[in-house]
């Protein structure tokens, strides 16, 4: 369903190039497939977990958590819902930048993390390396700078309630996760001193 809904507007993009916006929407599209690609196919071959928690509660947050922004668009097509698309230049321009970076980060976070991805919270093995330095849970950070594209891009009371309950599922998702990991890795905590924040330097 994605890729129906890609094809006419990477077709249209396509044709307005050199355009910077096109340029950086298509670039966008494009890390959006390589992380969903690249998540299935880790999903296939990663290696099992050496504790985790699959309880109500933690398959629930995980699973919104998870999916929640990549659905946005297939169900409002199914809901034949059609928010105004933002008209300013500058405003699209930043949604393209957040999302680019956004997508960018999860792509390279993915790239450590390996076959250590999970969506439920479940333990692997510890990385602390490359974009883990900055935050304990980059791939989420790149998810919400992502969503901060999307509300840019489509200011509509509809997409501002799912990105704030997206990252309120994240928060709570982490709490989880790093209740699983200080469990299998002692030198979690040492971990959880050297890279401060969670989820949002500076924040949280």
């Amino acid at each position: 369903m994605q890729l129906l809904l890609l094809r006419t507007e990477l077709s249209t993009a396509w044709s307005n190039l050199p355009d910077l916006g096109a340029s950086a929407f298509i670039l966008n599209r494009l890390l959006s497939l390589a992380f969903v690609a690249g998540v299935a196919l880790i999903y296939i071959v990663r290696r099992p977990p050496t504790i985790g928690r699959h309880d109500p509660v933690a398959f629930l947050v995980s699973m919104y958590a998870s999916f929640v922004l990549l659905a946005y668009r297939p169900v409002a097509e199914l809901l034949h819902f059609q928010p105004e698309l933002n008209h300013s230049p500058t405003a699209l321009m930043l949604s393209n930048l957040l999302v680019v970076a956004g997508v960018g980060l999860s792509v390279c976070s993915l790239l450590y993390l390996r076959f250590n991805f999970s969506i439920m919270p479940e333990a692997r093995q510890l990385i602390t390396r490359g974009p883990y330095r900055i935050v304990r849970h980059p791939i989420y950070l790149g998810e919400i700078l992502s969503g901060g594209g999307l509300v840019l891009a489509l200011p509509h009371p509809f997409f501002l309630v799912l990105l704030v309950t997206f990252i309120a599922a994240q928060l709570f998702r982490t709490r989880i996760e790093e209740a699983i990991l200080r469990k299998a890795f002692p030198d979690y905590d040492g971990f959880a001193r050297r890279t401060r924040y969670r989820l949002i330097p500076g924040v949280v």
